[in-house]
């Protein structure tokens, strides 16, 4: 199967991308409106929620434009796998220790964010950023 093969058939099992697959297909974060699937040998993680996915996309973005300089980052390369871990997963975990909220669901934290902040583009950067940067994300060692 070549690429164009798998794409094609990677959009027709699942159209929506998980935006926080990267975090869910190393163990790091939970969603229920994931669906996992196997493909061609490949792990996939697509999202069965519209409104959900858009609200994922969205706040994937915001965190990521915001943590640049938290990272260190100052060219406009797309972040590496790494580092859209340490978004991912710090941005999660920041908003829990800053706004008390318990919800280990990823959709359902990023909601009830939104309620307690009121939109994404309000919620306390400088708390996320310090949480962002306290991740660590283990180095595969290859083997030669």
């Amino acid at each position: 199967m070549d690429e164009t093969e798998f794409r094609e058939m990677f959009k027709n099992q699942i159209p929506l991308k998980c935006a926080f697959y990267k975090l869910i297909l190393s163990s790091r974060g939970e969603c229920k409106h994931t669906r996992k699937a196997n493909l061609a040998e490949r792990d996939a993680v697509g999202c069965m929620n519209t409104l959900g996915h858009d609200k994922c996309v969205h706040f994937t973005q915001q965190m990521s434009e915001f943590a640049k300089f938290a990272l260190k980052k100052t060219d406009d390369a797309p972040l590496t796998h790494a580092q859209l871990l340490k978004v991912q997963q710090g941005s999660l975990e920041g908003i829990r220790a800053e706004s008390g909220l318990s919800e280990t669901d990823i959709l359902e934290l990023i909601v009830a964010a939104e309620d307690k902040y009121g939109k994404i583009e309000n919620m306390p950067f400088e708390q996320i950023a310090r949480a962002i940067t306290q991740v660590k994300i283990r180095n595969r060692k290859h083997s030669k």
